[in-house]
């Protein structure tokens, strides 16, 4: 569920987690302005979808990264919480596996390729990676980190 995160004239978008804040979201679910509150004081755990890495990054990744990135280091910096961010990368689905038989790899070659491709985007556009990256090949530990 994306939120809509409103404190003091600051507007940005953030998941919802249970500690009071002095933050107020707009649950965009329910359409109602709710506190926001963490499970552990100013530590805010967040999940996000990552790419499908079948192929190179492209605007709508940049576009999205960087926006979470701005989000982000707001909450870092101005509102001094710590961030775990969890980020799941898709690396294995039909179009990698559709694309890997054209380029006569193996999906998980052609996944390790643009993953290491999109991360080297990120850090060109100076995002800051996630904590930690999962994969849907890797289910079992993202299961066991949360």
């Amino acid at each position: 569920m994306i939120l809509f995160l409103q404190a003091k004239e600051k507007s940005i978008l953030l998941q919802h987690t249970p500690q009071h804040t002095p933050i107020v979201v707009m649950n965009s679910l329910t359409k109602k302005k709710e506190e926001l509150r963490t499970i552990h004081p100013q530590t805010l755990l967040w999940y996000s979808c990552g790419p499908t890495v079948y192929d190179h990054s492209h605007l709508g990744h940049a576009r999205n990264y960087v926006s979470l990135d701005i989000i982000m280091r707001v909450l870092r910096h101005v509102f001094n919480y710590n961030i775990v961010h969890v980020m799941g990368m898709t690396d294995v689905d039909d179009k990698i596996i559709k694309r890997a038989a054209e380029e006569k790899i193996t999906p998980a070659d052609l996944a390790h390729i643009y993953e290491k491709d999109f991360i080297d985007d990120m850090k060109a556009l100076n995002v800051q990676l996630p904590t930690v990256i999962t994969r849907v090949t890797e289910a079992s530990a993202a299961q066991s980190f949360l």
